[in-house]
């Protein structure tokens, strides 16, 4: 007996790898196979296809046999039952929106041969949904809902410098934003692209792509460096209380960029208001809204907030459902510049120059005035006198190529017969 929405494949029955005719008798799920006599103790082994329709959701997917005895002594075995996993596939009510990051050199709104894809960008959802895109610039959102969405590209994680470019009527005017159509098992598509191609921008998405082809390499060069004081490790919210306020979030924070996600917590049922430096945020940043009813909370993302460069007054405002006031919450944070001082910082205590003991070289990076820049940076180190115990991300080119992540890396170097003399550069010097 075949599960509902399957069907027999003609052709396809083999008794013991012998191709047989198909059954005659029965119906489209009930089919009668004869094999003919079974010697005592022997056993035949019975195949077949059968094709999986759209029907087949609705049925539990248990093909079920049993065997019978012709006359005089009818017998029949226990009934047999394999039960077949069968998954929506294009079926699906859940769409799949795909596309891409690019860089559109020639202006014609599509990516030809030579045009890179953009490793590394964050696009979000309305729902606070994300995905990167990899080393080809590609990325995709499954099991969306099938409705109208509206890509976004965080600006923070682009090429410094770059620019979006307006490749449809679906991005209603901004390049770094679409509206996308999901529809039930269907794909669509939502590319975004940078306008030109800039050496600078070629020499950037070719380091972000060395860095995905050596993941491993990659992590080794990365530096990190508590020295700023940045948000904490995001916490579980079944852990917090509803009391209102702001969620990894402290006050004198240190920011990695001038976009950032902002989430909020107060009383289940609240409204909340976010203004930034006194102005508000407007209700489209607004991302996943959770609730743990338990504890009466809730909270809330804002998603894209822009921020200065400096001091960021942020300020939490809570309302019930009948628009009285309940409370507000504010914090100051502070986003960096842009990069404008590498300084390097030299070992104050002696090495031996036996070519073996290290010495930790420091990088800072800072903004005009002296905050760390907490952005993960390209940076290129040089040494005419000693030798960098640090992995090097690109040894192709001249000098050490590193990354240093939290505005300070400690890079081991070891000398040789006299005091190391480095140089130093950032990768994409602003």
């Amino acid at each position: 007996m075949l599960p509902a929405g399957f069907a027999l494949v003609p052709g396809t029955v083999r008794l013991d790898n012998v191709k047989v005719a198909d059954p005659q008798a029965g119906t489209a799920t009930a089919l009668q196979f004869d094999i003919g006599a079974v010697p005592a103790s022997a056993s035949m082994t019975l195949r077949y296809r059968v094709r999986i329709g759209a029907g087949a959701l609705q049925g539990d997917g248990i093909n079920r046999a049993s065997a019978t005895s012709a006359a005089p002594l009818a017998l029949s075995s226990v009934i047999a039952a394999a039960k077949v996993k069968v998954e929506a596939g294009v079926f699906s009510e859940k769409g799949v929106i795909l596309g891409k990051v690019f860089a559109d050199c020639n202006a014609n709104g599509v990516q030809d041969k030579d045009e890179p894809g953009v490793p590394g960008v964050r696009i979000y959802l309305e729902d606070g949904a994300f995905a990167r895109t990899d080393i080809d610039g590609k990325y995709s959102f499954l099991e969306t809902r099938p409705r109208t969405h509206v890509a976004k590209v965080d600006p923070s994680t682009l090429p410094q410098g770059a620019t979006l470019s307006v490749l449809s009527q679906r991005n209603a005017g901004d390049a770094g934003s679409r509206f996308v159509d999901a529809k039930d098992g269907e794909l669509a598509k939502a590319d975004f692209a940078l306008a030109g191609c800039s050496d600078a921008l070629r020499r950037e998405i070719a380091a972000r792509r060395a860095v995905i082809k050596a993941d491993t390499k990659a992590a080794d060069a990365t530096v990190h460096a508590p020295a700023a004081k940045a948000a904490p490790v995001k916490v579980d919210l079944a852990q917090l209380d509803n009391t209102l306020g702001f969620v990894d979030l402290e006050n004198g924070a240190v920011l990695v960029s001038s976009q950032a996600t902002v989430r909020v917590k107060g009383a289940l049922g609240a409204r909340f208001a976010l203004l930034v430096n006194g102005e508000a945020v407007a209700d489209t940043h607004i991302g996943q809204r959770n609730k743990v009813a338990e504890h009466q909370l809730e909270s809330w993302d804002y998603v894209g907030v822009a921020l200065r460069a400096g001091k960021n007054t942020l300020e939490l405002r809570q309302n019930d459902s009948f628009g009285n006031a309940r409370g507000s919450s504010r914090v100051d944070v502070i986003v960096p510049g842009a990069l404008a001082k590498l300084r390097v910082e030299l070992p104050q205590s002696k090495v031996a120059a036996d070519g073996r003991a290290a010495a930790g070289v420091i990088v800072h990076l800072e903004d005009a005035q002296g905050v760390p820049v907490l952005q993960r940076t390209p940076v290129t180190l040089d040494t005419n006198l000693g030798q960098w115990l640090q992995a090097d991300l690109d040894p192709r080119e001249p000098g050490l190529q590193a990354f240093v992540e939290g505005g300070r890396g400690n890079l081991p170097c070891a000398p040789r017969t006299k005091p190391v003399k480095p140089s130093s550069s950032p990768a994409a010097a602003p």
